[in-house]
């Protein structure tokens, strides 16, 4: 009787053994299921942050040439100022020179 006893406690045991193992594969596989679309969500967040950095300096780029070209129109006003200043002070010496001139 003792065999057929440990026989049954033996396949008692390993049934539960089984009934562990396929509760813990279940666990696994929920948990692989939800953090597996997580990490997707995040790798997908990611990506768009990238795409967004890359957007941002292109746009950066864009922007400094656009600087570029606003400094070196400034530079162009202010040369031409620079020359009409000159005339003026030209202008000015002439009309001194003929108010000497008048009586």
């Amino acid at each position: 009787m003792s065999a057929a006893v440990d026989f049954t406690l033996i396949l008692l045991a390993s049934q539960k053994a089984q009934n562990a193992s396929e509760a813990a594969l279940s666990t696994v596989t929920t948990l692989r299921s939800e953090h597996g679309g997580r990490l997707e969500a995040v790798e997908d967040r990611l990506s768009a942050i990238e795409g967004r950095l890359t957007a941002l300096s292109a746009a950066q780029d864009s922007h400094a040439r656009a600087i570029l070209r606003i400094a070196d129109v400034q530079a162009e006003h202010t040369a031409s100022l620079t020359r009409i200043e000159g005339r003026l002070d030209g202008i000015e010496a002439s009309l001194a020179a003929i108010l000497a001139r008048l009586p």
